[in-house]
């Protein structure tokens, strides 16, 4: 039985020849090199990188300068009602509330107006106006 020829010999040729013509340079059998050892897509050549630029401090907002806005309306629509007085079906959170113009509800919104394709909210803090999309026709 003939012994088994030890293939690190075969790869380490087949791995110089390609690293050879890759290279641009005509390969050169017998050399020994290793397939396995670790390869970088940068030349050896290759100046160090430049250091990192400090970290800058993050920009600190004048809030100053904002002016105040209220909070998203914390409502959806639900339906409405219209039998004598406009009544509008409202959800915040799992809780279903009833309102006409003129409610002040938690959180201090009141409703302002119920008709029309939108009802009309003012959050009270900030004396400023919404509008809620009921998606009716007018």
């Amino acid at each position: 039985m003939t012994p088994l020829r030890p293939v690190r010999g075969l790869l380490s040729g087949c791995a110089l020849a390609l690293a050879g013509v890759a290279a641009g340079q005509p390969p050169q059998p017998g050399a020994g090199v290793n397939p396995f050892a670790p390869l970088s897509w940068q030349s050896a050549a290759a100046p160090a990188a430049a250091p990192a630029a400090p970290a800058l401090p993050p920009q600190v907002q004048d809030t100053a300068s904002a002016p105040p806005a209220p909070p998203p309306l914390p409502f959806r629509y639900l339906g409405r009602y219209a039998a004598g007085v406009k009544l509008v079906f409202l959800m915040k959170g799992e809780h279903v509330l009833l309102a006409k113009a003129g409610d002040t509800l938690d959180g201090g919104w009141r409703v302002d107006r119920v008709d029309g394709p939108a009802i009309q909210f003012t959050y009270l803090p900030l004396q400023m106006k919404q509008s809620l999309a009921t998606g009716d026709v007018p």
